[in-house]
């Protein structure tokens, strides 16, 4: 999407919203009320989103593939990859727990501005 610094300039704050490319998110964003509805809304999501609900999530992800890994047919195949990558376990289990690990601090940080701005508004 267009960046952090073009979308807080557009909406004049850090607001939980993902991109003002998109015309709804955007009129979310500049309206007190519809942003304090997505807010709640926001707020009911992150709470469904358990820590062990979601490193499910991605052990699963890691059985589904991990056997195509161990393929050397299909290994071989990947030379045709538009994206050169060296796959390998390792790196499979690399990007799997950097995702995740991202995706956790993520949940985090909007929890945080969550409270934040339902106190604040």
């Amino acid at each position: 999407h267009e960046g952090w610094e073009l979308r807080n300039n557009q909406i004049n704050n850090n607001k939980l919203i993902f991109s003002v490319e998109n015309d709804l998110d955007l009129a979310i964003a500049k309206e007190p009320f519809l942003y304090q509805k997505y807010l709640k809304e926001l707020n009911k999501v992150i709470k469904t989103l358990d820590t062990l609900y979601l490193k499910g999530l991605y052990e699963e992800t890691y059985n589904e593939l991990y056997p195509y890994y161990l393929n050397n047919e299909i290994m071989k195949q990947s030379k045709f990859d538009l994206y050169k990558t060296k796959y390998s376990i390792t790196n499979l289990e690399n990007q799997l727990n950097g995702t995740y690990m991202f995706f956790m601090k993520r949940i985090q940080t909007i929890r945080t501005q969550l409270k934040m701005e339902m106190i604040i508004q």
